[in-house]
């Protein structure tokens, strides 16, 4: 792999990494307001819940976790393909849910469109890039 694919590459996980478990890592520590990382982050309005705080520390717990594997996958892309697939996987997810569930955003969440979609083309760059700089079999 050429050299500035594999930085190009590190680059995309270490912004993949650093999102995920930066958020997660915000979402678990307690006394920090989950509604307000909704806010700073998706531009969401939620109303707190015992229900939606608990649903947001499990997801808060995936998205640390995912950061790490993809901060340490970082540091050794080539001898993590299987991270990078799986990275692939949950972006390509992630795109189509948005895509399905784009009339919800505003609705129930107070997302405004441009940011939405200014997600969206975010998480499209990052999986298309990728794409593009996954290590190929020799």
């Amino acid at each position: 792999m050429k050299t500035e694919c594999l930085t190009s590459l590190k680059i995309t996980l270490g912004i993949i990494g650093a999102f995920h478990f930066l958020v997660g890592l915000f979402t678990l520590i307690p006394y920090i307001p989950k509604n307000q990382i909704a806010a700073i982050v998706y531009k969401a309005t939620i109303e707190t819940s015992p229900q939606f705080m608990h649903v947001a520390e499990m997801v808060g717990c995936y998205m640390f976790a995912i950061g790490f594997m993809t901060l340490l996958a970082m540091r050794d892309p080539l001898n993590n393909i299987i991270i990078i697939k799986g990275l692939i996987v949950l972006l390509s997810l992630r795109l189509i849910s948005i895509i399905l569930f784009s009339s919800h955003a505003y609705e129930v969440f107070g997302i405004p469109p441009f940011r939405y979609w200014l997600n969206a083309g975010a998480i499209f760059i990052l999986l298309v890039s990728l794409i593009y700089l996954k290590p190929k079999p020799a």
